[in-house]
C-alpha cells in the first residue's frame, strides 16, 4: 500500500448547553460569525434547542444541540492545526464560549492502494490464520489511552472503493484544556501510532 494518508473530514464537539435558541440569539450568533472569517455564514435550520449553521458553503458547518456544540469541517488542506484552531476559536468567540473545554475530536481519512480488500485479507492470513472465502477484507479497531487522551482508531478497506483504505481517529479529553492543546495532543497520538496501529496493513 501507499501510506500517504489524506485527512478529509473533521468534527470537534464540546459539551455545552446553549439554552433556548431564540431568533434574536441566532441572529446575534450569525452576525458575530459574519464579522469574523465566516462572511457567508447562514442559518440552515433551527428549532427550540437545535440549530444548524453553514459557515463556508456547506464545507464547514456548526451544529448546536441541547447538550453539545459540534464544528464539522471538510479538510481541504489536511490536518492543519493552525487553520483549524483559528476557525474553531472563531466559532467559540461568536458563541461567547471560553476556550477551556472538554473536547471530542473525530477525524477521518483515506489512502490509496491497489486493492485494499484483497491485500488486507492476504496480510491477515500471512500473519495469523486462513479465513473463509466469504470474507473479502479485514479491518481493525484499536482502543487507545495515553492518560490525557482516550478513544479509538479504526483502519479498514474502504467498502465503496477497493483502491482505498479508510482511517478514523476518535479521541476524547476528559479534562478541560484549550483547543490548541487538544489538536497538538491529537497530532501527537496520530504520529506515535504510525509504527503501531498502522503496521497491520504495512509489509
Amino acid at each position: 500500500m501507499k501510506e500517504d494518508i489524506k485527512w478529509c473530514d473533521l468534527r470537534i464537539t464540546i459539551p455545552y448547553v446553549m439554552g433556548q435558541l431564540s431568533e434574536k440569539k441566532l441572529s446575534a450568533i450569525i452576525e458575530n460569525l459574519r464579522e469574523s472569517q465566516f462572511k457567508n455564514a447562514k442559518l440552515i435550520m433551527s428549532e427550540l434547542h437545535v440549530a444548524a449553521i453553514s459557515l463556508v458553503n456547506g464545507k464547514k458547518n456548526l451544529l448546536i444541540e441541547p447538550q453539545q456544540i459540534t464544528f464539522a469541517s471538510h479538510l481541504e488542506d489536511g490536518f492543519d492545526i493552525e487553520a483549524i484552531q483559528l476557525q474553531f476559536s472563531t466559532v467559540l468567540n461568536a458563541l461567547l464560549i471560553d476556550d477551556e473545554n472538554q473536547y471530542l475530536v473525530n477525524i477521518e481519512g483515506i489512502s490509496d492502494t491497489d486493492n485494499s480488500h484483497a491485500e488486507s485479507k492476504q496480510f491477515f492470513e500471512e500473519k495469523f490464520m486462513p479465513l473463509d472465502d466469504d470474507i473479502c477484507g479485514v479491518g481493525y479497531r484499536f482502543l487507545v489511552n495515553s492518560g490525557e487522551l482516550f478513544g479509538e482508531f479504526k483502519i479498514e478497506p474502504l467498502v465503496s472503493d477497493v483502491g482505498k483504505y479508510y482511517y478514523q481517529w476518535v479521541l476524547n479529553k476528559s479534562e478541560k484544556g484549550t483547543i490548541e492543546d487538544m489538536l497538538h495532543d491529537v497530532q501527537s497520538n496520530m504520529d506515535k501510532e504510525r509504527d503501531g496501529c498502522y503496521s497491520v496493513i504495512r509489509r
